[in-house]
């Protein structure tokens, strides 16, 4: 037999080795245990050792070794492994039976003397309890005020005290035991923290081992242990601290103090290394700026600033980065290009804040290559010439002159130069600093005489074309008065309807410009849109009608500005055909299945804006009025068949730099009674807009 724990529970196996009989027998005999409620339990046993029931395992004819195994049950504690073994042809029935009784327990176990702060566990050895009963705990005398319950207990006393415990309910006497408790305090056995620190830093120092007695304090001095105080606690917290660049050490103490005892002090040394001062400035044995290609070594010296112990100071070029360029006071320093030297104090603490000093190398400038520019001007006409190639150096500049690059009157300085000349002149440029002057390069321009109009005319001539597709809208609206007769009453009576079309599409575009420049243009545009819309009846006397309809349109015209750079006369002539297409379907008012219309536009107006050859750009906007003549055709009933008069409007056209065409026109319509067999007076007005995304193209 052996106990075999399995996770709270026990196993317990029984192996039985002797001869195997051939009538029924068995072997029946008990085990006593204590649960988890702390009850005494008995269990009956039996295992075959003969006959037809026979179980196990048969190790030999002679002598077989039967093995039982116990099913797992809780056992806190195994009272009597095996008793009261009797041999049967019987089998006793297996049972657990749980006894009534309270056995007195044998002792208390756990520690009986404990130091300041530490705790125990306290356990009851032995006895057991009837179902319903617990084990009670008492502090100080029995049937007092309980502390706990069950087989074991945690204590922390702060000082000796005696506890008891007993079952309850039941009939048991209290069992006692005493832990007796040190109320002095034990000293610590060291202190834990850094030796050394920067002035400054935060210091933290912490008590290892020891203990606090009753109504004791850990205390901190520094000095001398018991001198000047400085904080109390397990751990001490302050800053480290000295004067100026120096180094000094501290040495704290601690110790427990209480109503018992103080202990001895433990200690600690630290060392508080101080900052260095940061340098003024820095010094230079020599020039601080020079020209490329003469270097000269410059001595630089650190001025003002303090070392403290082990720190030196350090050189850098740019930034305080990477590794010094030197070490010490004075560094020898010969930059090929400008440069920031830098320098500060480095040492086991923080490095301090660093002085800077710049020596400029002023860099060569580069001849120019040429000139570019008219060669010959109009007289008094302003032109531009422009560096060509070339680079300035550091502080250089680009100086022109007239006639003699050295002696010659000063033009102008900077990269172009605007100019206006009357007569023939020879422009010089070169680069110009305190490191010299570059060689001189020129530029001969001849003076004449023109008339403006004809160097308006002259200048920029160039081709262009473009395309664009965008978005379409149009916007139509009349107005109609009429009378109606009542046969029934013989009455008239007044109306008024209104129609409206909105229609979207899509549109693409087409520009010609045959000849183009600030002075003269003369161009063709033609453009084709597609889309559909919603028509729309409405009058006082019916309800109103809708009917959709789709439409196409052609444009052609042709255009033609003249006048100055910014701003020119412009004139257009344009023809359009539209069609509108109605849905076949019964309204209240009779529509027209289809309506072709023509349209004549002549327009007169300013151009606004100029064309760039040089960057490709144009922008422009024409503000213009036109007059229109509309020529409509109507097949449904022949209804103000060939209905044509003229009309007046206005629009806006915006061509923004080749990317872009924006035009909105709007026109006032008077449809004349001679052409309307109602006898009705109609009046209306149109609106279009278009948004064209274009590419534009110039030669």
């Amino acid at each position: 037999m052996s106990p075999k724990p399995t996770g709270g529970l026990v196993k317990i196996k029984y192996i039985y080795k002797g001869p195997i009989a051939v009538q029924e027998a068995h072997v029946n005999w008990k085990m006593s245990f204590l649960n988890e409620n702390d009850q005494l339990v008995i269990k009956q046993l039996t295992v075959p050792v003969g006959g037809s029931e026979l179980q196990g395992t048969v190790d030999s004819k002679d002598a077989a070794a039967v093995s039982v195994v116990d099913a797992p049950f809780p056992c806190l504690q195994l009272v009597n492994p095996c008793f009261d073994i009797k041999v049967s042809p019987m089998a006793m029935k297996s049972r657990d039976v749980v006894s009534t009784d309270v056995i007195q327990a044998d002792s208390i176990g756990g520690p009986t003397a404990l130091q300041p702060g530490q705790g125990a566990t306290l356990r009851v050895l032995g006895g057991s309890l009837p179902q319903g009963s617990s084990w009670v705990w008492y502090e100080g005398q029995c049937n007092g005020t309980p502390v706990g319950k069950g087989r074991s207990l945690v204590i922390s006393p702060r000082g000796s005290t005696t506890y008891f415990v007993k079952a309850e309910p039941g009939s048991t006497a209290c069992l006692s035991t005493t832990v007796r408790m040190d109320n002095r305090s034990v000293a610590p056995q060291r202190v834990s923290g850094p030796t050394t620190l920067c002035n400054g830093e935060a210091l933290s120092l912490s008590i290892v081992g020891g203990a606090l007695g009753v109504d004791a304090e850990w205390v901190w001095y520094s000095g001398a242990c018991g001198s000047t105080k400085v904080g109390t606690g397990r751990t001490l917290t302050t800053t480290a601290q000295t004067k100026g660049t120096n180094s000094t050490s501290t040495t704290y103490f601690v110790r427990a103090e209480g109503k018992y005892n103080t202990t001895e002090c433990a200690k600690q040394t630290v060392e508080v290394t101080g900052n260095s001062e940061a340098p003024s400035a820095i010094s230079a044995a020599g020039p601080t700026q020079f020209c490329e290609g003469s270097p000269v070594p410059v001595l630089l010296k650190v001025v003002g600033g303090k070392l403290a112990p082990g720190a030196r100071w350090a050189w850098y070029a740019g930034s305080c980065s990477g590794q010094p360029l030197g070490l010490g006071d004075t560094f020898s320093a010969s930059p090929s290009a400008s440069t920031v030297y830098l320098v500060r104090a480095e040492g086991t603490c923080t490095p301090s804040a660093s002085a800077s000093l710049s020596i400029q190398v002023i860099s060569k400038s580069v001849a120019a290559q040429g000139i570019s520019g008219p060669n010959s001007v109009t007289r008094k006409a302003p032109f531009v010439l422009q560096v060509q190639g070339g680079q300035l150096g550091d502080n250089a500049q680009w100086n022109w002159y007239a006639n003699d690059c050295s002696k010659g009157k000063l033009l102008g300085t900077g990269s172009s130069l605007t100019l206006k000349l009357r007569k023939p002149t020879v422009v010089f440029v070169k680069a110009v600093s305190s490191c010299g002057q570059t060689e001189c390069v020129s530029k001969s321009v001849v003076a004449g005489s023109a008339r403006s109009w004809e160097h308006a005319f002259q200048a920029q001539k160039f081709l262009h074309f473009g395309i664009g597709f965008g978005i379409d809208y149009n916007h139509a609206s009349i107005m109609t008065g009429r009378q109606n007769f009542n046969r029934s009453n013989g009455t008239v009576r007044n109306d008024t309807v209104r129609s409206e079309a909105d229609a979207f599409g899509v549109v693409g575009e087409f520009t010609f410009h045959p000849i183009i420049k600030n002075g003269f243009s003369l161009g063709i545009q033609s453009s084709a849109a597609l889309g559909t819309g919603i028509y729309s009846l409405m009058s006082a006397s019916s309800s109103e009608a809708s009917k959709r309809f789709s439409y196409y349109e052609f444009r052609v015209g042709g255009e033609m500005a003249l006048g100055a750079r910014r701003f020119k006369l412009l004139l257009t002539q344009e023809h359009r055909l539209r069609e509108y297409r109605f849905e076949n379907q019964s309204t209240v008012w009779e529509i027209n299945q289809r309506d072709k219309s023509y349209f004549s536009k002549l327009g007169v107006g300013t151009r606004i804006g100029a064309y760039g050859r040089d960057k490709k750009v144009a922008n422009t906007v024409d503000l213009q009025g036109f007059l229109v003549r509309s020529n409509h055709n109507f097949d449904a009933k022949n209804i103000y068949a060939n209905l044509a008069n003229w009309n007046v409007g206005a629009g806006i056209n915006w061509w923004c730099h080749n990317k872009i065409g924006l035009r909105l026109e709007g026109t006032l319509q008077d449809v004349q009674k001679s052409f309307n067999p109602l006898n009705a007076s109609m009046y209306g007005a149109q609106f279009n807009a278009s948004l064209v995304l274009k590419e534009d193209f110039f030669r």
